[in-house]
């Protein structure tokens, strides 16, 4: 079961953002990156959505969970 804790008071699991705060959504991960080196993100477009969403994959390398933040375009 993946893990519902936040990595950032401003990334929580299945979170979804709109274009005007992806800059701050942005910044919150990248803050998040550099606060904790374990902290990998990697980003997936799933073109198969019709909603467009742009999907990324965080996890900690000494965590097995993970979990998936969803950004709308």
């Amino acid at each position: 079961m993946p893990s519902t804790s936040p990595i950032h008071p401003s990334i929580h699991p299945q979170r979804v953002l709109t274009r005007t705060n992806l800059e701050q959504f942005s910044k919150a991960i990248n803050l998040a990156a550099l606060k904790d080196p374990s902290v990998r993100i990697s980003h997936h477009i799933n073109s198969l959505n019709a909603q467009k969403s742009l999907r990324f994959d965080a996890f900690r390398l000494n965590e097995a969970s993970s979990f998936t933040l969803h950004l709308s375009l």
